[in-house]
Protein backbone atom coordinates (compact mmCIF):
# COMPACT_ATOMS: atom_id res chain seq x y z
CA UNK A 1 0.00 0.00 0.00
CA UNK A 2 1.11 3.57 -0.72
CA UNK A 3 0.84 6.31 1.91
CA UNK A 4 -0.74 9.52 0.58
CA UNK A 5 -0.28 13.19 1.38
CA UNK A 6 -2.80 16.00 1.33
CA UNK A 7 -2.74 17.28 -2.26
CA UNK A 8 -3.49 20.84 -1.14
CA UNK A 9 -1.22 21.19 1.92
CA UNK A 10 1.45 18.73 0.78
CA UNK A 11 1.64 17.12 4.23
CA UNK A 12 1.07 13.55 5.44
CA UNK A 13 -0.39 14.63 8.77
CA UNK A 14 -2.33 15.76 10.71
CA UNK A 15 -5.57 14.20 9.51
CA UNK A 16 -8.73 12.75 10.98
CA UNK A 17 -9.86 9.24 10.03
CA UNK A 18 -13.45 9.44 8.79
CA UNK A 19 -14.00 5.79 7.81
CA UNK A 20 -11.76 2.72 8.17
CA UNK A 21 -10.71 0.73 5.13
CA UNK A 22 -13.44 -1.52 3.69
CA UNK A 23 -11.99 -3.79 1.00
CA UNK A 24 -13.10 -7.23 -0.16
CA UNK A 25 -10.75 -8.32 -2.92
CA UNK A 26 -13.44 -10.24 -4.82
CA UNK A 27 -15.57 -7.07 -5.01
CA UNK A 28 -12.87 -4.60 -6.09
CA UNK A 29 -13.97 -2.97 -9.35
CA UNK A 30 -12.70 0.03 -11.31
CA UNK A 31 -15.65 0.10 -13.70
CA UNK A 32 -17.23 3.51 -14.37
CA UNK A 33 -20.88 3.91 -13.34
CA UNK A 34 -20.94 0.55 -11.57
CA UNK A 35 -23.53 -0.25 -8.90
CA UNK A 36 -22.07 1.04 -5.60
CA UNK A 37 -20.55 -1.77 -3.54
CA UNK A 38 -19.33 0.10 -0.42
CA UNK A 39 -15.70 -0.82 -1.14
CA UNK A 40 -13.19 1.92 -0.34
CA UNK A 41 -9.75 2.63 1.08
CA UNK A 42 -9.45 4.27 4.49
CA UNK A 43 -10.96 7.76 4.21
CA UNK A 44 -9.27 10.67 6.00
CA UNK A 45 -9.72 14.43 6.14
CA UNK A 46 -6.85 16.93 6.38
CA UNK A 47 -7.05 18.91 9.62
CA UNK A 48 -5.54 21.99 7.93
CA UNK A 49 -7.50 22.51 4.70
CA UNK A 50 -10.33 19.97 4.99
CA UNK A 51 -9.44 17.93 1.89
CA UNK A 52 -10.94 14.43 2.00
CA UNK A 53 -8.82 11.63 0.55
CA UNK A 54 -8.02 7.91 0.57
CA UNK A 55 -4.96 6.89 2.56
CA UNK A 56 -3.24 4.49 2.04
CA UNK A 57 -4.04 3.26 -1.50
CA UNK A 58 -2.84 0.55 -3.88
CA UNK A 59 0.45 1.25 -5.69
CA UNK A 60 -0.11 3.54 -8.68
CA UNK A 61 1.02 0.88 -11.17
CA UNK A 62 -1.64 -1.50 -9.85
CA UNK A 63 -4.36 1.16 -10.14
CA UNK A 64 -3.33 1.93 -13.73
CA UNK A 65 -3.63 -1.76 -14.62
CA UNK A 66 -7.07 -1.97 -13.01
CA UNK A 67 -8.23 0.92 -15.21
CA UNK A 68 -6.64 -0.59 -18.32
CA UNK A 69 -8.53 -3.85 -17.89
CA UNK A 70 -11.84 -2.44 -16.62
CA UNK A 71 -15.05 -3.17 -18.49
CA UNK A 72 -17.03 -0.45 -20.24
CA UNK A 73 -20.73 -0.15 -19.41
CA UNK A 74 -22.72 1.15 -22.36
CA UNK A 75 -26.08 2.38 -21.07
CA UNK A 76 -28.65 5.16 -21.69
CA UNK A 77 -26.99 7.32 -19.01
CA UNK A 78 -24.13 7.99 -21.42
CA UNK A 79 -26.44 10.04 -23.65
CA UNK A 80 -27.49 12.15 -20.64
CA UNK A 81 -23.84 12.73 -19.78
CA UNK A 82 -23.01 13.70 -23.37
CA UNK A 83 -25.84 16.25 -23.42
CA UNK A 84 -24.95 17.69 -20.00
CA UNK A 85 -21.27 18.04 -20.88
CA UNK A 86 -22.10 19.62 -24.23
CA UNK A 87 -24.33 22.19 -22.50
CA UNK A 88 -21.56 23.14 -20.08
CA UNK A 89 -19.01 23.46 -22.90
CA UNK A 90 -21.40 25.65 -24.86
CA UNK A 91 -21.65 28.03 -21.91
CA UNK A 92 -17.89 28.57 -21.66
CA UNK A 93 -17.21 29.12 -25.38
CA UNK A 94 -17.95 32.88 -25.02
CA UNK A 95 -15.12 33.07 -22.46
CA UNK A 96 -12.55 31.89 -25.01
CA UNK A 97 -10.49 34.10 -27.28
CA UNK A 98 -9.99 31.12 -29.57
CA UNK A 99 -11.72 27.75 -29.66
CA UNK A 100 -10.19 25.60 -32.32
CA UNK A 101 -8.79 22.69 -30.33
CA UNK A 102 -10.04 20.60 -27.41
CA UNK A 103 -8.65 17.75 -25.33
CA UNK A 104 -10.75 15.46 -23.14
CA UNK A 105 -8.89 13.46 -20.51
CA UNK A 106 -10.65 10.25 -19.52
CA UNK A 107 -12.82 10.30 -22.63
CA UNK A 108 -14.06 6.67 -22.41
CA UNK A 109 -15.50 5.81 -25.85
CA UNK A 110 -15.22 9.41 -27.04
CA UNK A 111 -18.95 10.13 -26.92
CA UNK A 112 -18.35 13.73 -25.82
CA UNK A 113 -15.74 14.40 -28.51
CA UNK A 114 -18.51 14.19 -31.09
CA UNK A 115 -20.36 16.98 -29.28
CA UNK A 116 -17.24 19.17 -29.34
CA UNK A 117 -17.07 18.71 -33.11
CA UNK A 118 -20.76 19.63 -33.39
CA UNK A 119 -20.00 22.88 -31.53
CA UNK A 120 -17.34 23.83 -34.05
CA UNK A 121 -14.04 22.59 -32.62
CA UNK A 122 -11.77 21.75 -35.54
CA UNK A 123 -9.29 19.56 -33.68
CA UNK A 124 -10.42 17.24 -30.88
CA UNK A 125 -8.34 14.65 -29.07
CA UNK A 126 -9.01 12.25 -26.23
CA UNK A 127 -6.91 10.26 -23.78
CA UNK A 128 -8.35 7.15 -22.15
CA UNK A 129 -6.56 4.32 -20.25
CA UNK A 130 -9.40 1.77 -20.51
CA UNK A 131 -8.83 -0.61 -23.40
CA UNK A 132 -12.43 -1.82 -23.50
CA UNK A 133 -13.82 1.72 -23.51
CA UNK A 134 -11.71 2.73 -26.50
CA UNK A 135 -12.81 -0.40 -28.39
CA UNK A 136 -16.39 0.94 -28.12
CA UNK A 137 -15.48 4.22 -29.85
CA UNK A 138 -17.14 4.96 -33.20
CA UNK A 139 -14.81 4.37 -36.18
CA UNK A 140 -14.59 8.11 -36.95
CA UNK A 141 -13.67 8.97 -33.33
CA UNK A 142 -11.30 6.11 -32.50
CA UNK A 143 -8.26 7.61 -34.34
CA UNK A 144 -8.60 10.75 -32.20
CA UNK A 145 -8.15 8.81 -28.92
CA UNK A 146 -4.82 7.82 -27.38
CA UNK A 147 -5.27 4.65 -25.32
CA UNK A 148 -3.04 5.40 -22.33
CA UNK A 149 -2.75 7.48 -19.15
CA UNK A 150 -2.55 11.24 -19.73
CA UNK A 151 0.78 13.05 -19.51
CA UNK A 152 2.07 16.25 -21.08
CA UNK A 153 4.54 14.23 -23.17
CA UNK A 154 1.68 13.07 -25.41
CA UNK A 155 1.26 16.52 -26.97
CA UNK A 156 3.26 19.56 -27.97
CA UNK A 157 3.20 22.43 -25.44
CA UNK A 158 0.32 24.91 -25.74
CA UNK A 159 -1.70 22.75 -28.13
CA UNK A 160 -5.26 23.13 -26.80
CA UNK A 161 -7.73 25.96 -26.23
CA UNK A 162 -9.84 23.82 -23.87
CA UNK A 163 -8.98 20.82 -21.71
CA UNK A 164 -11.93 18.90 -20.24
CA UNK A 165 -12.01 16.21 -17.59
CA UNK A 166 -15.41 14.99 -16.48
CA UNK A 167 -15.70 12.76 -13.37
CA UNK A 168 -11.96 12.15 -13.63
CA UNK A 169 -10.25 14.44 -11.11
CA UNK A 170 -11.45 12.39 -8.11
CA UNK A 171 -9.58 9.40 -9.58
CA UNK A 172 -6.17 11.05 -10.05
CA UNK A 173 -3.43 9.77 -7.72
CA UNK A 174 -1.32 12.95 -8.07
CA UNK A 175 -3.63 15.92 -8.77
CA UNK A 176 -0.81 18.48 -8.69
CA UNK A 177 1.30 16.69 -11.32
CA UNK A 178 -1.87 16.20 -13.38
CA UNK A 179 -2.76 19.91 -13.30
CA UNK A 180 0.82 20.90 -14.11
CA UNK A 181 0.70 18.66 -17.20
CA UNK A 182 -2.66 20.15 -18.19
CA UNK A 183 -1.16 23.63 -17.78
CA UNK A 184 1.66 22.77 -20.20
CA UNK A 185 -0.59 21.53 -23.03
CA UNK A 186 -3.04 24.43 -22.64
CA UNK A 187 -2.58 27.64 -24.63
CA UNK A 188 -2.38 31.02 -22.93
CA UNK A 189 -5.90 32.18 -22.00
CA UNK A 190 -7.15 28.63 -22.57
CA UNK A 191 -9.67 27.09 -20.18
CA UNK A 192 -10.07 23.90 -18.22
CA UNK A 193 -13.58 22.58 -17.76
CA UNK A 194 -13.93 20.01 -14.98
CA UNK A 195 -16.89 18.23 -13.42
CA UNK A 196 -16.37 16.15 -10.30
CA UNK A 197 -17.97 15.35 -6.97
CA UNK A 198 -18.46 17.92 -4.20
CA UNK A 199 -17.83 15.96 -1.01
CA UNK A 200 -19.44 18.72 1.08
CA UNK A 201 -22.70 18.61 -0.86
CA UNK A 202 -25.96 17.45 0.69
CA UNK A 203 -25.83 13.82 -0.47
CA UNK A 204 -22.54 12.70 1.15
CA UNK A 205 -23.25 14.77 4.26
CA UNK A 206 -26.62 13.08 4.63
CA UNK A 207 -25.63 9.54 3.64
CA UNK A 208 -22.20 9.40 5.24
CA UNK A 209 -20.25 6.28 4.35
CA UNK A 210 -23.20 4.94 2.33
CA UNK A 211 -22.69 7.66 -0.27
CA UNK A 212 -21.45 6.35 -3.65
CA UNK A 213 -18.75 9.03 -3.51
CA UNK A 214 -16.83 6.89 -1.04
CA UNK A 215 -15.51 4.37 -3.53
CA UNK A 216 -12.19 2.62 -4.08
CA UNK A 217 -11.74 4.52 -7.36
CA UNK A 218 -11.93 7.93 -5.67
CA UNK A 219 -8.55 9.01 -4.31
CA UNK A 220 -9.12 12.73 -3.60
CA UNK A 221 -12.60 14.14 -2.94
CA UNK A 222 -12.78 17.90 -3.23
CA UNK A 223 -15.31 20.54 -2.24
CA UNK A 224 -15.65 24.01 -3.76
CA UNK A 225 -13.04 25.49 -1.41
CA UNK A 226 -10.36 22.82 -1.86
CA UNK A 227 -11.00 22.68 -5.62
CA UNK A 228 -10.31 26.41 -5.87
CA UNK A 229 -7.21 26.04 -3.69
CA UNK A 230 -5.60 23.30 -5.75
CA UNK A 231 -6.30 25.07 -9.05
CA UNK A 232 -4.70 28.28 -7.77
CA UNK A 233 -1.80 26.30 -6.30
CA UNK A 234 -0.98 25.11 -9.82
CA UNK A 235 -1.11 28.51 -11.47
CA UNK A 236 -4.68 28.67 -12.76
CA UNK A 237 -6.94 31.69 -12.48
CA UNK A 238 -10.26 30.34 -11.19
CA UNK A 239 -13.24 31.65 -13.14
CA UNK A 240 -15.90 29.81 -11.14
CA UNK A 241 -16.55 26.73 -9.01
CA UNK A 242 -20.22 25.98 -8.48
CA UNK A 243 -22.66 23.17 -7.90
CA UNK A 244 -24.62 21.95 -10.92
CA UNK A 245 -27.56 19.70 -11.70
CA UNK A 246 -27.28 16.74 -14.06
CA UNK A 247 -29.65 14.56 -16.04
CA UNK A 248 -30.30 10.98 -14.99
CA UNK A 249 -32.66 8.20 -15.97
CA UNK A 250 -34.83 6.92 -13.14
CA UNK A 251 -33.26 3.49 -13.66
CA UNK A 252 -29.79 4.95 -13.13
CA UNK A 253 -30.88 6.81 -9.97
CA UNK A 254 -32.26 3.57 -8.52
CA UNK A 255 -29.08 1.72 -9.50
CA UNK A 256 -26.82 4.24 -7.75
CA UNK A 257 -28.90 4.96 -4.65
CA UNK A 258 -27.71 3.00 -1.58
CA UNK A 259 -30.44 0.62 -0.46
CA UNK A 260 -30.80 -3.10 0.28
CA UNK A 261 -30.30 -5.20 -2.87
CA UNK A 262 -33.69 -6.90 -2.74
CA UNK A 263 -35.48 -3.52 -2.52
CA UNK A 264 -33.38 -2.13 -5.38
CA UNK A 265 -34.16 -5.11 -7.62
CA UNK A 266 -37.86 -4.80 -6.83
CA UNK A 267 -37.97 -1.07 -7.59
CA UNK A 268 -36.01 -1.56 -10.83
CA UNK A 269 -38.45 -4.26 -11.90
CA UNK A 270 -41.46 -2.02 -11.14
CA UNK A 271 -39.93 0.98 -12.94
CA UNK A 272 -39.44 -1.14 -16.06
CA UNK A 273 -42.92 -2.61 -15.86
CA UNK A 274 -44.67 0.74 -15.63
CA UNK A 275 -42.46 2.26 -18.30
CA UNK A 276 -40.66 4.97 -16.30
CA UNK A 277 -37.17 3.44 -16.10
CA UNK A 278 -35.91 5.51 -19.04
CA UNK A 279 -37.61 8.75 -17.96
CA UNK A 280 -35.12 11.57 -17.41
CA UNK A 281 -34.98 13.79 -14.35
CA UNK A 282 -32.67 16.75 -13.72
CA UNK A 283 -31.38 16.94 -10.16
CA UNK A 284 -28.45 18.24 -8.15
CA UNK A 285 -26.77 15.04 -7.01
CA UNK A 286 -23.53 16.40 -5.60
CA UNK A 287 -21.53 17.43 -8.67
CA UNK A 288 -19.64 20.67 -9.14
CA UNK A 289 -18.30 22.47 -12.19
CA UNK A 290 -14.90 24.17 -12.16
CA UNK A 291 -13.76 26.59 -14.85
CA UNK A 292 -10.22 27.96 -14.72
CA UNK A 293 -7.93 29.85 -17.06
CA UNK A 294 -4.24 29.67 -17.92
CA UNK A 295 -3.45 33.36 -17.68
CA UNK A 296 0.36 33.32 -18.02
Amino acid sequence: MKDMTCAVCGTKEPYTILYPECIQQDKVSFVARKTPNKIHFRIVRCNNCGLTYSNPIYPVEQIVQLYRKSEFIHEPQIENMRRDYKNQLQKVIPLLKEWQSLLEIGCASGFFLKSAIELGFKEVRGVEPGENAVKHADPDIRPKIINTVFSEELFEPETFDVVCFFQVFDHITDPNAFLQDVYKVLRKDGLILAINHDIRSLMPRGMGERSPMFDIEHIYLFDKKTMKMILEKNGFEVVSVLNIANSYTIEYCLKMFPMPTFIKKHLLMISNKVGVADKIINISAGNMLAIARKSQ
